[in-house]
């Protein structure tokens, strides 16, 4: 009979053990959705942003995760690599991802000190950061520069890269959105003036 009981709780044990690792399981690829889901909507936003209406954009910030508010005032910043050729000759594929990885972590978290961002990986040689700005905020430009002069300073001190920076300027439709973006990533030009690891203005870009 304690044998039988003893057999029992063993296969109960198993039982429990066995739905933990399935909901730990089922968690994990619960999360790695909402991150997929996520990382589609933001592309969405900064590549096609005119397609998304406010409704549709607080219904998704909501489901997927989004910390920006679906209105308000926003920026985006574009943070490009310096020397992208010896970035490609150095580092692989692999490699190159997770160094931007680390990059657009780092640049998120010490501007997320101040201001709620969301960014994303856009493959190749930059990351972009879209930044909520409090509707009062007359000094966001110099709040935002010296944030992300401390990322720069963090992602060269921790993995000895070199990252230059463009800012938009800012809308309150969300709609504009893809425009700050390909405008930032247009100044990102003015590099060639400024140098390497600067932080670009639509101001500076006019001059």
């Amino acid at each position: 009979k304690d044998e039988r009981i003893s057999d029992e709780i063993s296969y109960l044990s198993d039982i429990y053990k066995n739905t933990l690792d399935k909901l730990e399981t089922y968690n994990k690829e619960r999360h790695l959705l909402q991150d997929i889901m996520k990382q589609y909507w933001l592309n969405r936003l900064l590549k096609e942003s005119h397609t998304i209406s406010i409704q549709k954009a607080a219904t998704v910030f909501e489901e997927g995760r989004i910390s920006l508010p679906p209105e308000g005032k926003y920026v985006v910043c574009v943070l490009a690599v310096d020397k992208y050729k010896a970035f490609l000759h150095e580092y692989n594929t692999r490699d190159r991802e997770l160094l931007r990885f680390a990059a657009l972590n780092i640049s998120s978290e010490v501007i997320g000190r101040k201001y709620i961002n969301e960014g994303l990986d856009m493959k190749e040689d930059h990351i972009a950061l879209i930044i909520g700005v409090p509707e009062n905020d007359g000094e966001y430009l110099q709040n935002i520069a010296g944030l992300v002069a401390e990322a720069q300073g963090h992602i060269k001190e921790y993995f000895k890269l070199s990252f230059s920076a463009s800012i938009s300027n800012w809308t309150e439709n969300i709609k504009d959105i893809t425009l700050l973006y390909n405008k930032a990533l247009e100044n990102m030009s003015y590099r060639i003036k400024f140098g390497y690891g600067s932080f670009i203005t639509p101001e500076a870009a006019k001059e």
